[in-house]
């Protein structure tokens, strides 16, 4: 059994010029059909990339109608992206869990709650012991934070970018090969309008619905 991979988008410096009261919040069944559309044809997934090019303006990403984002590297990693779709290999498709996707949605909603953006609980929890409260994992843990969008597509792109990552980990981990299963959830966020957390595993086995309290669910 592996230790947990956790990852963490770079893209905090997102303005907040367009913040909304209820931000929409992309659906976990449409961040799963983007990132499987990816796995599967990531050459296909480029032509949506391509495009953010012309919206640079220095180090800020000035998208139509949507939140300007204010970027570390500006086009490089953008141009890197692509670069790296253009030679990557189809991945198997992900099977969405229900028990990942509620670890996924018990860490959104307590970053929602706390304004925080790292991978830690507020009861001290990490991802692996998130997903260890719904079923079994084995092999391969990871978590993918992305903050600040409020459509499918851009999540999944903004975690491919991977900008300010040096180890671009968000873009390894989206084309993983030993990741069979996948729980999302997203949630409102106090500072960012939006957070969204893929939580990724090798292997998943649910765990059957528990006849004990609450408290006792939630422990690490």
């Amino acid at each position: 059994m592996s230790g947990c991979a956790c990852w963490f988008t770079a893209w905090l410096l997102a303005q907040a010029n367009a913040a909304e009261a209820e931000p929409a919040l992309p659906a976990p069944t449409e961040v799963l059909a983007e990132l499987n559309r990816l796995r599967q044809d990531p050459r296909g997934f480029a032509p949506g990339l391509e495009e953010w090019l012309s919206w640079f303006d220095g180090s800020l990403l000035r998208r139509p109608g949507e939140m300007t984002l204010r970027t570390r590297e500006g086009k490089t990693a953008v141009e890197e992206a692509l670069a790296f779709l253009a030679e990557a290999k189809a991945a198997p498709s992900l099977h969405l869990s229900p028990g990942m996707s509620r670890a996924a949605l018990e860490h959104a909603t307590d970053l929602g709650t706390s304004g925080e953006t790292g991978h830690t609980g507020s009861d001290g929890s990490n991802p692996s012991q998130r997903l260890r409260r719904y079923g079994t994992w084995r092999g391969k843990v990871g978590e993918n934070l992305a903050f600040g969008e409020s459509a499918a597509r851009r999540v999944i792109q903004l975690l491919l970018v991977d900008d300010g990552v040096p180890d671009r980990s968000h873009r390894q981990s989206l084309l993983e090969r030993r990741f069979g299963f996948v729980g999302i959830a997203c949630a409102p966020h106090p500072v960012y309008r939006v957070v969204c957390v893929i939580d990724l595993a090798t292997t998943y086995e649910e765990k059957e619905p528990s006849l004990g309290s609450p408290s006792e669910e939630r422990k690490p």
